[in-house]
């Protein structure tokens, strides 16, 4: 008669249902653009944030204001900036060039420094899905 051995499987702790993988601190929450104004006779753009910001780092190059219903001119934030409130800048515009078009937009990349004060959560820019806002109406 011969005998078989197998093996005993080690034993290993399942976790507990309460039991979470430690997955470090969120990353923080982005800015959220909830009002953009032009105003066409002062050649100023007013944006407006969901929390206070910290304009120490701003970079207005990438931000362009597309008017081709009043002025027919591309002008990009380069100017002065000055804070409204805690959460809303008014940005000078400096002509870039020549523009064509019927709309108002705006176009804005994700390095312009504009971070949040409480968490440092930095503004995407302002285009959605591709498309530029449009800044004829204050409707954001």
């Amino acid at each position: 008669m011969t005998l078989t051995f197998q093996p005993r499987k080690p034993f290993q702790r399942r976790p507990r249902p309460d039991e979470g993988l430690a997955l470090g601190p969120l990353p923080p929450a982005q800015l959220v653009l909830v009002s953009a104004y032009y105003d066409d006779m002062d050649i100023r753009l007013q944006l407006g944030f969901d929390r206070k910001i910290d304009m120490s780092a701003f970079d207005g190059s990438g931000i362009f204001v597309r008017d081709g219903t009043f002025h027919g001119m591309m002008y990009v934030a380069t100017g002065a900036w000055e804070f409204l409130s805690d959460t809303t800048i008014k940005v000078s515009l400096d002509v870039v060039e020549e523009f064509v078009g019927e709309d108002v937009e705006l176009t804005a990349g994700d390095a312009t420094g504009i971070v949040a004060v409480d968490d440092g959560g930095t503004w995407p820019g302002s285009e959605r899905g591709g498309v530029a806002a449009d800044l004829r109406n204050d409707e954001w």
